[in-house]
């Protein structure tokens, strides 16, 4: 199990691909479990730019 930081799901879910994104999308590819804390979530979902854009995060990204 790898606990994948608020900065880097701000990384994965901004525009353009960074190094650290492409190392999680191998992590995810590879069926490594990731686990994120409720805290992690928040600061991400803090981040966004509306509630359309939060809304679409919480329902695509946490399941």
């Amino acid at each position: 199990m790898i606990l994948v930081d608020s900065s880097v799901w701000i990384e994965y879910f901004g525009p353009g691909k960074t190094p650290v994104c492409d190392q999680l999308e191998d992590l995810i590819s590879d069926g490594q479990i990731i686990a994120v804390t409720g805290v992690i979530i928040q600061e991400v979902l803090q981040g966004t730019h509306s509630e359309q854009q939060m809304m679409q995060l919480k329902k695509s990204a946490w399941d």
